[in-house]
């Protein structure tokens, strides 16, 4: 791929990456414009760590709270296992804690369905009539 474009596709995720508009159905558009036939999802991988550098330098203060909260949870894992859903008000661990915890259960939804539908997900972004149908969904959420 020639550097502009791989810099076109780049400028046009982070233009669009914290706006309520999908920024991986951009890059699907971008590289369906450009002409670009990219097998997988490597591309949209690689632009995604740049965004995530960039919020991991943004939010370097919360992620280090984050980070203390999972040697927290490890240092207590009694805190958790007796009461999972941290009903009680998470006895035993801090603000830090609670937050890792619930953090990491609240991705596991995600986790599962990437891993059940990996095969499902890159076919459909690589079909532009699967990207319409999402942005009128999405269209409609905003209304």
């Amino acid at each position: 791929m020639p550097l502009w474009k791989a810099a076109a596709l780049g400028l046009l995720q982070g233009a669009t990456e914290f706006l309520p508009v999908s920024s991986s159905g951009h890059l699907v558009l971008g590289q369906h414009l450009l002409g670009l036939d990219l097998p997988g999802l490597s591309f949209e991988v690689v632009v995604h760590v740049g965004t995530l550098a960039a919020v991991l330098a943004a939010y370097r203060h919360d992620v280090a709270a984050v980070l203390r909260g999972v040697v927290e949870v490890l240092r207590r894992p009694g805190a958790v296992l007796r009461d999972p859903l941290l009903r009680r008000g998470a006895v035993g661990l801090g603000p830090d804690g609670r937050l890792a915890w619930l953090l990491l259960l609240g991705s596991i939804p995600a986790a599962l369905a990437g891993l059940l539908g990996k095969a499902w997900i890159e076919t459909a972004f690589s079909d532009l009539r699967f990207l319409g149908v999402g942005w009128l969904v999405t269209a409609g959420l905003l209304l």
